[in-house]
């Protein structure tokens, strides 16, 4: 069955692809609820989502994720370098030290990759690790 809209259209595709769409996106709410590792997506230089994970390794809630420029995050030495990841487009590997909400200093590797969107506007999908215990263990 074929399903037209009040102007008489075939909105069959579109209603498939908005399905498909839907299941998407639960799938990937799934994978990051179950992930050890925080999940961000981002929109040029603020989040847009999260998981918990992400928001536990930086002291805070999702909700005070949302929105936030990750600037706010990042210790000011390393902002100018993931700003040139993020211009580059491409898929990035590298640690940073990210400012959790009490004042310390948390060492996470992060994992960017680009998922398009508009100059000035892009979106990323970025994994965060906390690495500090790996780090503690390596000073013994």
């Amino acid at each position: 069955g074929e399903r037209v809209n009040i102007y008489g259209y075939d909105i069959t595709r579109q209603k498939r692809t908005e399905a498909t769409l839907r299941d998407s996106e639960q799938r990937l709410a799934l994978l990051a609820g179950a992930s050890m590792d925080g999940v961000v997506i981002t929109e040029g230089e603020c989040i847009v989502d999260s998981n918990a994970q992400a928001a536990r390794i930086v002291g805070r809630t999702v909700a005070e994720l949302h929105g936030m420029p990750v600037s706010r995050l990042l210790v000011q030495e390393d902002l100018g370098r993931a700003f040139e990841k993020v211009r580059s487009g491409r898929d990035s590997n590298t640690e940073y030290t990210v400012r959790h909400a009490d004042g310390s200093l948390i060492p996470v590797w992060v994992n960017g990759r680009p998922l398009g969107g508009e100059p000035g506007r892009e979106r990323r999908l970025i994994l965060v690790r906390d690495v500090s215990g790996q780090r503690q263990r390596e000073m013994r």
